[in-house]
């Protein structure tokens, strides 16, 4: 169970860390294009909506590193934030001995509410795509 979770919550890393990095790019080149000149960015409600979805998946992918940082440190507290950034969460972390219910129980209970919030966080960054979508004036 908690090789299980391990498992998934190193893949949930790696996917918030690659999007982390294309669509910042892709957008910046969004941002480039359809934003000039940087008043509308600044200065419309739609551009508001783009800066506000900027941010909010700055905070959303924060909110899982800390997270899965937590866990990591439940399994190997001397973990320093350099190995952590390189490795993340691997399976291999783990030592070999069989984990109980109730580690498997602190691990999760320790990342639970980072990763909830980041959840939260998606919610709204869905409501603000569908009113970029939706056609907010600006």
């Amino acid at each position: 169970m908690i090789r299980t979770a391990a498992y998934a919550a190193h893949r949930l890393l790696m996917v918030t860390r690659w999007t982390g990095v294309a669509l910042p790019v892709t957008g910046a080149y969004l941002v480039w294009a359809l934003y000039r000149p940087i008043d509308l960015l600044t200065g419309t409600p739609r551009g508001w909506a783009v800066l506000a979805m900027l941010s909010l998946w700055g905070v959303m992918n924060g909110l899982v590193e800390i997270g899965i940082l937590r866990m990591r440190r439940e399994v190997d507290p001397d973990i320093g934030l350099g190995r952590y950034m390189a490795e993340g969460f691997p399976v291999e972390a783990l030592d070999d001995r069989a984990p109980t219910a109730p580690e498997s129980a602190r691990l999760a209970a320790v990342a639970r509410p980072y990763l909830l919030a980041s959840a939260g966080v998606a919610v709204l960054l869905l409501v603000d795509a569908a009113l970029l979508a939706g056609g907010v004036p600006g």
